[in-house]
């Protein structure tokens, strides 16, 4: 009995020991209730960078029940910052990594005890705020309203080395949340086409290309050919070169009137009934159906404008 209870004794005392020693690898951002830490943005940070800042802290709160205080960089240095945006707490190394990322990328990163979370010129700062809360703190957004926020007097900050670039350069999420709510966009690095000057026509542009009253009667064969008979409340005809020939002559006019526009819509009218000529069923054979020989068509207008995004 007696060498047992020695045994868990000494299992008990090498257990606290490598707890112990597993709390040494990382920084304590708030150690039972308590930081030394304060967040750091620039003099001239923009706004996203300013927001990236105050949800950070809120969230912070939120988690452990500790305020940081914001400064910008102006203010006297402490050995304990959280470095959001550029400032002038930056090695050259890092400016120059933030420079090179994407309007919407982000880098966040462990230096000592300093932890930097940095975007590109639009809301890199402020996505790689909301990662850094899931990825470490296992924060969650369901909903505006539904929010899980872990409670923890102490949070360790392990060494970190990230680097993130979206695949897409425009991400829209078509559901209720994600239209009427900021936060909601924002927390899961979505956009939304409303208020931005960057798109010039959005989705099913068919018809604003080739109006069905300006052109069905003289020309019925610009649209799509169903039941023996060509009809003005489908598709397009993909496969008539005349129709290729005036959406890049309309499509470059409007582009004239408005040269600051980045996104350009070349999309299907909202209905089905694709044309089933000859002609365009070859294309869907060659291009493993409609969707194929649309993605086709498309690509054909982008290839006109190379410096515009054409979106279908």
């Amino acid at each position: 009995m007696e060498m047992r209870k020695i045994n868990q004794i000494l299992f008990s005392v090498c257990l606290v020991l490598i707890l112990s020693g597993c709390n040494n690898t990382g920084n304590f951002i708030v150690k039972n209730g308590l930081s030394e830490y304060q967040i750091v943005i620039a003099d001239n940070a923009t706004e996203y960078e300013k927001l990236a800042a105050s949800e950070l802290q809120n969230y912070l709160k939120q988690v452990s029940s500790t305020e940081l205080k914001i400064i910008e960089d102006s203010e006297a240095k402490s050995d304990f910052e959280i470095l959001i945006g550029k400032s002038n707490r930056l090695s050259e190394t890092i400016l120059s990594d933030i420079d090179q990322l994407d309007e919407d990328g982000f880098i966040i990163k462990t230096e000592g005890n300093k932890l930097i979370i940095a975007g590109g010129k639009e809301k890199g700062s402020l996505y790689r705020v909301y990662t850094f809360l899931e990825d470490f703190l296992d924060c969650r957004m369901y909903s505006p309203e539904v929010i899980n926020i872990p409670k923890n007097k102490t949070i360790l900050l392990p060494e970190i080395d990230l680097k993130q670039e979206p695949a897409f350069a425009y991400r829209e999420l078509h559901m209720p949340l994600s239209r009427k709510s900021e936060s909601y966009r924002n927390w899961h690095k979505l956009d939304a086409k409303e208020g931005k000057n960057e798109w010039g026509m959005f989705v099913h542009t068919f018809d604003d290309f080739i109006p069905v009253e300006e052109y069905f009667e003289s020309n019925p064969e610009y649209f799509s050919f169903l039941n023996v008979q060509r009809i003005p409340d489908g598709q397009l005809c993909l496969s008539n070169a005349e129709v290729f020939d005036i959406v890049v002559e309309d499509l470059n006019e409007r582009m004239q009137k408005n040269p600051q526009v980045l996104y350009w819509s070349v999309s299907q009218n909202d209905t089905y009934k694709a044309c089933e000529c000859d002609e365009c069923k070859e294309q869907y054979d060659l291009y493993d159906g409609y969707s194929g020989a649309m993605v086709h068509f498309v690509n054909r207008v982008a290839d006109q404008f190379p410096d515009k995004v054409i979106s279908s």
